[in-house]
């Protein structure tokens, strides 16, 4: 019996917050792009990025090898968009954000196949689901047994004007041998499909040519990937089409889930394969495929065993109150969107903020390079994403939430299992002390909101960022200083003194951020009727919060910070640990070292 394994990864979850501070009742209150209000905030932030392990914002110029990213004049660079999200995934948390499908979110059906699960595994069950979908059935051809999936059927999948649509085929698809006489011609290279005419006895077909023959049926040959022992030892001759059948019209939401399916497969596929052959087929074009028509969904692929979809989409998972207020029609303004700004179908507001690009100007030593593999952890591993140990199939389960890696002190990545080179990429990072600098730009901001900007930029003392490749390893641990806070004066700006310096810079830079982030907090710890603790009231209080806070301070090492090896997954028991059961009991959020003025009051919905 296969050794039960613990479920373990180099990443964990802040959990999608039960509530979302709207910051604005409509777009009428936004401050306006074309004034500048004296009453608000606007300036700079000077910020300072060193890396305390070594670092890599890949170019994406090469296929295998991962670059650092340089400007026009060749001076390595952190690109501003690079730091934009990583400060809006940031703000999602601090801010108590919304968190939108297909924006903050992807939502989709995610795609498995199970065959293979342990009977006492967390995966049983979706092995039984999944057997169920298919009906297998075992049965015997040309005296042989082996397990059918009586409910997928053979088509061509085509698309006409953008939409795809399966024709089914004249009669079942066929399977040939591999090893037969007339299957040999054809060679053995697998993956792809080829046209030929046969004869057959309604069970297999019998004879195989790429010349047409008088009175035989004309179809198309498909090699499926790679056979595996005796999987997949079988060719399969797709009969034509049935012109004179309904057509079944494939809904967008298929399509993205099969297509999201095979974007995170395209990779390991590629290793051995064309990976188009997988894809979805062009504008006027069509290609044969396997299909199961299940609870409204219709399932389709180039194997007979298909990949098909858990019950529920990934949006389902977010919390009631998440979920409540993206299925209102009214457009909601959080603290992202307000800030960060936003492009809806229906009306856009430009960002109040504007990250520049971050230069080297210390260190910037290129390492020799190392060859990893950089399989990134997908949704698909419901053990991970899922809390509690449920999956996507169950109707109660909830997504853990936003995803973090854990802080390294020192970066080491794992090397890939085989020499092929087309696994893997070799990463050439920047070694650590290579610092970065950068000026954030910000314009008409409420103090709150300014508070909030700042906490998202520095967090708490003794907390690290961590951005670009490698990061399951323990590359891109960032420190961040604010080195410099500029409010502008918009009155003097474009007098003479104005243009000779007219900002203004607090006397104490560390304890004007601080005030700036404790009004923030104040702001929301009110808006959210957080009453903990007692004598100050603060956001720190929520586990959302002190998970954000704990993932970004503590250093880790070991197994259990590791990617778990492939032939654990089917044996693992367990759900991943959350944060909130890892960290130790969290203690009430220190006093601010300035007292701030209270924010006006003022009605706000959360």
């Amino acid at each position: 019996m296969a050794e039960r394994v613990k479920t373990h990864a180099p990443y964990n979850f802040v959990p999608f917050s039960n509530k979302v501070l709207l910051r604005y009742d409509s777009p009428d209150q936004l401050p306006p792009h074309n004034v500048w209000n004296s009453e608000l905030k606007s300036g700079e932030i000077h910020v300072t990025l060193r890396a305390e392990t070594p670092v890599l914002v890949s170019d994406g110029q090469e296929k295998y090898h991962a670059r650092f990213v340089k400007g026009a004049d060749g001076t390595y660079q952190i690109p501003g968009s690079t730091v934009r999200g990583l400060l809006r995934q940031t703000m999602q948390i601090l801010g108590f954000g919304l968190i939108r499908a297909c924006e903050d979110l992807e939502d989709y059906q995610i795609y498995f196949r199970d065959m293979a699960s342990a009977k006492e595994s967390s995966g049983a069950a979706l092995k039984e689901y999944y057997q169920a979908v298919m009906k297998m059935k075992t049965e015997k051809v040309n005296g042989k047994s082996r397990m059918v999936p009586e409910a997928v059927q053979s088509g061509y999948l085509h698309r006409e004007n953008g939409q795809y649509y399966i024709l089914p085929t004249v009669a079942p698809v066929l399977r040939i041998s591999r090893k037969h006489a007339d299957a040999e011609q054809f060679g053995d290279t697998p993956a792809r499909t080829v046209p030929v005419f046969y004869r057959d006895n309604g069970q297999t077909a019998t004879a195989l040519s790429r010349k047409e023959q008088a009175g035989w049926k004309r179809g198309v040959l498909l090699f499926t990937g790679k056979p595996v022992g005796k999987v997949s030892n079988s060719l399969y001759v797709f009969p034509e089409e049935d012109t004179t059948a309904t057509a079944l019209d494939i809904f967008e939401e298929d399509i993205l889930s099969y297509t999201v399916d095979w974007e995170e497969r395209r990779n390991s596929l590629g290793a051995y394969y064309d990976p188009a052959f997988w894809s979805l087929p062009d504008e006027g074009q069509s290609k044969p495929v396997f299909f199961v028509q299940h609870d409204s969904h219709i399932y389709f692929g180039m194997s007979r065993m298909l990949r098909i979809g858990y019950r529920f989409p990934l949006s389902h998972g977010l919390p009631q109150r998440q979920r409540e207020l993206a299925a209102e029609q009214s457009l909601v303004l959080d603290y992202p969107h307000a800030v960060l700004g936003y492009a809806d179908p229906d009306s856009a507001y430009r960002s109040r903020v504007s990250v520049g690009d971050f230069r080297l100007t210390a260190g910037g030593t290129e390492l020799p390079g190392v060859r990893t593999v950089l399989g990134g952890p997908k949704a698909s591993f419901y053990s991970g994403y899922a809390a509690d140990g449920k999956h996507y199939n169950e109707e109660d389960f909830q997504l853990r939430g936003h995803k973090f890696y854990w802080l390294k002190e020192t970066a080491k990545a794992a090397a890939p299992a085989t020499d092929n080179e087309k696994v893997g990429i070799t990463l050439h990072p920047l070694d650590k002390g290579s610092t970065f600098q950068g000026i954030i730009r910000y314009r008409n901001l409420h103090p709150d909101e300014l508070g909030l900007l700042l906490w998202c930029i520095r967090l708490d003392p003794g907390c690290f960022h961590s951005l670009g490749m490698g990061k399951p390893y323990g590359y891109g641990r960032i420190a961040v200083t604010i080195d410099r806070l500029v409010e502008w004066d918009p009155s003097t700006l474009y007098t003479a003194a104005g243009l000779t310096g007219g900002g203004v810079e607090p006397k104490n830079l560390e304890q004007a951020v601080e005030t700036y982030i404790r009004t923030y907090d104040n702001y929301a710890a009110a808006a959210l009727h957080i009453k903990k603790p007692k004598k100050n009231p603060s956001v720190r209080s929520r586990d959302e919060i002190q998970d954000l806070l704990y993932l970004r301070s503590t250093l880790r090492s070991g197994s259990e910070v590791e990617y778990m090896a492939l032939t654990d997954f089917k044996n693992c028991i367990g759900a991943l640990p959350s944060v909130q059961e890892l960290r130790p009991k969290a203690e009430e959020p220190p006093a601010p070292t300035a007292k701030p003025p209270m924010p006006p009051k003022k009605k706000r919905l959360w």
